[in-house]
């Protein structure tokens, strides 16, 4: 999301406001003119128009995408178009409507311009365009925004050298159990406590139309935090309820209580509520000087000494909202507040305080010091006399061109959480999950020639882990380049071995680097055998014909010492040994989930100086196999598609088979009986899902498919949408089929659908129909927070009116409560 300098991202107490765009004029003859609909064209105008006054970004884009179907040079609509995707869900498409946009159209182009290239992280384009906003200003408005626009300019240089320089981090979504279209921040987790606390301003009631993810009040919500970051789905915190705004304002860890904001969007105060055991135990306002009538303290952390910070816009500040320090004297009282110097707050706001349970660090953000754009989240820690130093910025990903606020780390050193709106999440600001990458990427390279010539050698080089002995990493000599580059993901313990045919083998320690991306030259040379005998070949599974990595051991004969070593390919299954002298040797094959291979080999009598050995194992559990075809519904025609299977609630498929146009059967192969998850994909057409599960004595399961093709006219029911009884609400379990749905139309961006809600026969035809109705806009507001432009979904309940099942039993009325997708164009 672009951020906003001019009107300031107000966060808790007050909605969160959207930037200070301008609102030219459509033109109505052109577009009626264009259009040919005079009534379809004023009505795209009038509600795109409303719900761009009313900053519901991603509805007045979906309007004004469909007058852009017929009027793509028209100035005040393209500028609208960019402006409402800057700020809506779909900012990265911001710059392509803008840069059609001439400066004239309105005074503030260039600064929305600049926010544009700022989100493409096109940062010399961006501050050109910030200066030529202020250059086109009338002096008596330059001094009003030039402070605000340097700054801009500010963040863009320190940018371009800080996100080329990125964290080892993961920036992960903590999902819909937490996460919903509107805005959800401020989240804590009490240390001796496993429950997720934080504000949100979703609705209480489902929404019949669009809306702003920042429109609502604050509520407080609660999961369950198990320590590695899954949540539960989340629930309204009913003992702290008001029907004014409430919002988590920080912990004390030391009196294991969270505090909270109570309070009118300008007027409130903070509180605390103590837990024991996980309830409520009792209710305080906090005293002392630091809830005041004339100022506003919204976060507030304290340390285990009682040294508390807070968040006020008071009378002599340094601008601005500020941090101020404040002693606890009793659970609820607090002594005279102190302002913190000017190296940590700014003219500009400070907000999200936090301060680590020794009281040495502290964490806010910020949007006057050096950033990536608007807040960003910075750290500051005291020196040796207790002193604060510096504020560092986080850098990047933590920090970004959205607003960044509310770090908290968590019990586990390794994981913090934040709020940002960033692509791909759920509508406004979501929480994220900060997880340390503690990887240690490196890489190998360097040469392996021939000791006395100097030749190179096509030589393999090889990590090996010392822990179960296989491959963590290899890499070819390039004979044409001369060098081997063998590029590693993370450290560990790991011995290496150079091995080339003909030549001895060389294994050596092998000790990791500290640094991230260093890199090992290591070169070497081989000793040319005078009497070598090589064997090679491949292992593979006996009843597939799949490569298979095994462990090859040779002894010497009536020996238990083994002489030579080797690992076959994962992928190929193809192994190569060199032996120093043609002895008799044990050959053992090894291979997890497989009986074990042993053969003698009698290489005294060998005459050539090589020789190959393929060997099929035989696997020792049983094999549970599903297999079919992938049909295309209407012709019968075999499928070029894509078969997965997934364990339940995992991301991540546990098998995959692609088929080809030529042989549209599929089989795959799983080590248990289940449950599975089932998905088949094919492009241009509808996806299928299934769960399965293997019956006792059966190995063997047969299933066909024919899919159906995304044509106009084509409709299907999308299964697991489920919805909370008589209500619109979704509930998390159906965001895995929606997203699937999401990648279907980003995949097809051509196609429009019409979403309708069905249901059965009980009760009335009008209350049905408001529900179906509902729940179709709830579906088709989850795929345009997916960044699905509205225009290409429109949505219509149609009640008990469409049954596919006779209403008389409870299998038949489940079936008719249901989600259609119809293809429109």
């Amino acid at each position: 999301m672009a951020k906003n300098y001019l009107i300031l991202f107000l966060l808790f107490i007050f909605s969160i406001s959207a930037p200070g765009q301008e609102n030219p004029a459509i033109d109505k003859k052109i577009v009626i003119e264009k259009t040919g609909n005079k009534k379809v064209a004023l009505g795209n105008i009038k509600r795109g128009d409303y719900n761009y006054k009313n900053r519901v970004y991603d509805e007045a884009l979906s309007y004004y995408l469909k007058l852009y179907q017929h009027v793509t040079d028209h100035a005040p609509l393209n500028y609208k178009i960019g402006v409402s995707a800057l700020y809506g869900t779909n900012p990265q498409k911001a710059l392509a409507y803008l840069l059609t946009v001439t400066p004239e159209t309105a005074q503030d182009y260039y600064y929305q311009l600049g926010k544009a290239y700022q989100e493409k992280r096109m940062y010399t384009k961006a501050m050109e365009a910030y200066n030529n906003f202020i250059a086109a200003l009338p002096l008596s408005q330059k001094k009003k925004v030039a402070s605000e626009v340097r700054q801009l300019i500010s963040e863009c240089k320190f940018a371009q050298t800080t996100v080329n320089d990125s964290l080892p981090v993961f920036i992960i979504n903590l999902g819909p159990n937490v996460n919903s279209f509107y805005d959800d921040y401020a989240a804590v987790v009490l240390r001796n406590d496993s429950t997720l606390f934080f504000t949100s301003r979703r609705p209480e009631k489902d929404q019949q139309k669009g809306a702003n993810p920042s429109a609502f009040k604050e509520r407080i919500f609660y999961s369950s935090w198990p320590g590695d970051g899954k949540t539960t789905e989340a629930q309204a915190l009913a003992k702290i309820y008001s029907i004014r705004n409430m919002s988590v304002a920080g912990i004390d860890n030391q009196n294991n209580a969270l505090y909270y904001y109570k309070g009118k969007k300008k007027q409130g105060n903070i509180r605390m509520a103590s837990f024991r055991n996980k309830s409520i135990a009792n209710k305080k306002s906090l005293h002392g000087q630091i809830n005041t009538k004339a100022y506003q303290e919204t976060t507030i952390s304290v340390s285990d000494s009682g040294v508390g910070y807070f968040i006020s816009k008071r009378r002599n500040g340094i601008g601005g909202k500020d941090i101020w320090q404040i002693q606890r004297k009793k659970t609820n009282r607090y002594a005279k507040p102190q302002l913190l110097s000017k190296t940590i707050n700014t003219a500009h706001d400070e907000e999200a305080v936090y301060v680590t349970p020794d009281g040495n660090t502290l964490y806010f953000s910020s949007n006057g010091h050096p950033g990536l754009g608007g807040y960003d989240i910075y750290r500051v820690e005291k020196d040796e006399s207790g002193q604060w130093g510096k504020p560092i910025n986080l850098g990047y990903p933590i920090n970004s061109a959205a607003d960044d606020l509310f770090y908290h780390p968590t019990a586990d050193s390794m994981m913090s959480i934040f709020a940002t709106k960033r692509q791909g999440g759920f509508g406004g600001l979501d929480l994220y999950l900060i997880k340390k990458d503690p990887r240690i990427p490196f890489t190998l390279k360097g040469s392996v020639t021939d000791t006395k010539t100097g030749k190179i050698l096509p030589a393999l080089v090889t990590l090996f882990n010392n822990v179960d002995q296989l491959p963590a990493g290899s890499a070819y000599v390039d004979t044409l380049e001369g060098r081997y580059h063998l590029d590693m993901e993370d450290g560990g313990d790991f011995y290496l071995q150079v091995d080339a045919p003909g030549y001895r083998s060389v294994t050596e320690p092998f000790i990791c680097p500290k640094i991230r991306y260093d890199v090992i030259e290591k070169h070497f040379s081989l000793e040319k055998l005078l009497y070598p005998y090589t064997l090679s070949g491949t292992i593979t599974n006996e009843q597939t014909g799949a490569p298979v990595q095994a462990e090859i051991l040779f002894r010497p004969l009536n020996s238990d010492t083994v002489s030579y070593r080797v690992v076959s390919n994962a992928e190929t299954g193809y192994y190569s040994i060199t032996f120093e002298d043609k002895n008799n040797l044990q050959m053992e094959v090894i291979a997890p989930d497989y009986h074990v291979y042993q053969q003698n080999l009698m290489l005294r009598s060998e005459v050539a100086s090589s020789g190959e050995k393929n060997i099929a194992l035989r696997r020792s559990i049983s094999t549970y196999t599903i297999t079919g075809v992938v049909r295309e519904e209407e012709t019968l025609a075999n499928l070029p598609a894509m078969v997965k299977i997934y364990l339940p609630d995992n991301q991540s498929p546990i098998a995959t088979d692609t088929l080809s146009m030529d042989d549209g059967k599929y089989e795959i192969n799983l080590d248990n009986t289940g449950p599975f998850l089932m998905e088949v994909t094919a492009e241009g057409h509808f996806f299928r899902n299934m769960a399965l599960q293997f019956q006792p004595d059966t190995t063997l399961m047969v299933q066909n498919f024919e899919l159906q093709k995304i044509k106009t006219g084509a409709r299907i029911v999308i299964a697991n949408i489920l919805f909370n009884t008589g209500k619109a609400t979704l509930k998390a379990e159906s965001y895995a089929e929606l997203n699937k749905l999401a990648t279907l139309l980003h995949e097809n961006p051509q196609v429009r659908i019409e979403v309708s809600g069905h249901t059965d026969n009980v009760g009335s035809a009008a209350v049905n129909k408001r529900l179906s109705r509902s729940r179709a806009l709830s579906v088709r507001n989850y795929l345009v927070s997916q960044g699905i432009s509205g225009d290409r979904v429109d949505f219509e309940g149609y009640g008990f009116d469409r049954p596919i099942a006779p209403n008389e039993t409870a299998e038949g009325r489940a079936a008719n409560r249901r989600v259609e997708i119809e293809v429109l164009e």
